[in-house]
């Protein structure tokens, strides 16, 4: 009894700490966004200009987002572009952000929160960071080198100070805090306590970024590798049935295209992710011991396997069915046999593929460590660590054909580095205790140079 007191005693110093130290680090993620002679806050650019003027209007409507006009298509910066899609999340939050100035203030109060949403993006990537990697690895040292690597990630600090009001940034955010709640319930064996908010988080991330698609697909995977790697529960199962639920639900009554059982990624993909892994489960406990360790599972993972590789067989031998699934922009990374025949990925710089050196000038040393965060998340992680390394895997691959995704791509990376930063040190204490040392102190002298 008096041990678990000491514990108990120990976790809640821990925990204070925690406080100042990710606040330093916010504090200095808010710095750099905020402070730039070259690019001051303001809204400038196209995706944030349309997203500032649904803000207005659905300000205007009273926070009604149903309210909003069909489309209508204008050029940045003499029309206004109305976006009834899957993105409309974002200016729905603005709008009700600034209800109470809008009548004294107006449209400059929509501005106003519009341009210092950044600000408070700058602070809960950090946050999220930290909590995501500090629950897969239950070491909070992995958790720091995240939110420090998110604090100072050459990729946001250039590219999250233009235009403002970056949607996939917000999107990887919430991601990140949907992963924490999923790991915080198996841990605690919690599933509806944190299923019910990881499912209104993942709800605003696909009606804020609009990535649905992705984020649907990326769990088939992930439920597919937990099955192969026999890491599936019961309290797996059920925390994720109760998120699906939750996500789901709400996304029902969002004014675009996503709905509880339209569109062929959310839909399908949520309820078969669900019976995959109940499916899973029920083999367990009806099949003999010896069967369901070998070949049983291997048999059931393989059949998911066929019927992953059988619906990318028939998008890549029919092209225009792939795109009524997937916009043809993002489709292109997938297909680069179609990424020919998009005009904007033969125009647009930022459609372009681009150079490992490039890449490698975007993420810094985050790049490398991530691949130990690859390693760990699939040698060792649950769902939640696996659905990161799954995201992670493909927003790089995305990001070295469309450069514009490593706004969103850089959370990830982070979280892959902080996991892999825990892998390495852990790895090299048990035999050398200088080369961890040894280790963070190359890690902190590479930030400061990928930061400079």
């Amino acid at each position: 009894m008096q041990s678990t007191k000491r514990v108990t005693r120990f976790e809640w110093i821990t925990r204070l700490i925690d406080v100042p130290v990710i606040l330093g680090i916010t504090l200095v993620s808010i710095l750099i966004r905020a402070i730039s002679a070259n690019w001051p806050l303001a809204i400038n650019g196209f995706d944030s200009w349309y997203l500032f003027y649904n803000a207005n209007l659905i300000a205007q409507a009273g926070g009604n987002w149903y309210a909003v006009p069909p489309d209508v298509h204008a050029w940045f910066p003499w029309g206004y572009f109305i976006e009834l899609g899957d993105t409309i999340g974002l200016p729905f939050f603005v709008a009700l952000i600034s209800l109470p100035f809008i009548g004294t203030f107006g449209a400059n109060a929509v501005y106003t929160v519009a341009i210092f949403s950044d600000i408070a993006l700058a602070g809960f990537g950090v946050i999220a960071a930290f909590l995501a990697v500090e629950s897969i690895t239950e070491n909070r040292i992995a958790g720091y080198a995240a939110a420090i690597v998110v604090a100072v990630s050459p990729a946001l600090t250039y590219k999250n100070v233009l235009g403002g009001l970056p949607k996939d940034s917000w999107g990887a955010v919430l991601i990140l805090f949907t992963i924490y709640l999923f790991n915080e319930a198996l841990k605690k064996e919690k599933p509806l306590f944190y299923g019910i908010p990881a499912g209104v988080l993942l709800f605003l991330a696909e009606i804020i970024w609009g990535g649905n698609t992705y984020i649907d697909l990326s769990l088939i995977i992930a439920a597919f590798l937990i099955i192969l790697l026999n890491r599936n529960n019961e309290i797996v199962s059920k925390t994720y049935a109760v998120m699906a639920i939750t996500t789901g639900f709400l996304t029902s009554f969002a004014p675009n295209e996503i709905g509880f059982l339209s569109g062929f990624a959310h839909g399908l993909s949520m309820i078969f992710v669900g019976i995959l892994l109940y499916a899973d489960l029920y083999l367990k406990n009806n099949l003999p011991k010896e069967l369901v360790d070998s070949k049983n599972i291997l048999v059931s993972a393989t059949i998911v396997l066929i019927f992953v590789l059988g619906i990318a067989g028939a998008v890549l031998a029919k092209p225009s069915l792939a795109t009524s699934i997937i916009p043809s922009r993002y489709y292109a990374i997938i297909n680069p046999f179609f990424q020919i025949t998009v005009p904007i990925d033969k125009t647009v710089a930022e459609y372009i593929p681009q150079s490992i050196t490039s890449m490698i000038e975007d993420f810094g040393i985050s790049l490398f460590l991530a691949i130990g965060g690859i390693y760990y998340s699939l040698k060792k992680s649950s769902l939640g660590g696996i659905w990161l390394l799954v995201l992670g895997v493909a927003a790089i691959f995305g990001t070295s054909e469309q450069p514009y995704l490593f706004n969103y791509t850089a959370y990830l990376v982070a979280a892959l580095a902080g996991i892999g930063i825990y892998y390495i040190v852990s790895s090299l204490r048990q035999s050398n205790r200088l080369a961890p040392i040894l280790v963070l102190s190359l890690f902190a002298i590479s930030l400061v140079a990928d930061a400079g």
